[in-house]
């Protein structure tokens, strides 16, 4: 299950997306990814085919959360 505390735990190892000079509030910025990720059990949980859909967004979610590290 990815919680709140996950993704401040997510976050607290980036203090940046992309841009140096633009520090991001780590608060935010786990509300965000938070709120990403309940949305996406959401829409996988009212989906025609759940699995499949989970398994989306975990991959997507995925991606996103490893591309604040690029």
């Amino acid at each position: 299950m990815f919680t709140l505390g996950n993704a401040l735990i997510i976050c607290g190892k980036f203090s940046f997306i992309g841009i140096p000079s633009k520090p991001l509030p780590v608060d935010a910025l786990a509300h965000i990814i938070s709120g990403a990720a309940n949305e996406a059990a959401f829409w996988a949980a009212r989906a025609d085919d759940p699995e499949t859909a989970l398994s989306q967004a975990q991959m997507t979610m995925a991606e996103m959360i490893r591309s604040l590290s690029a």
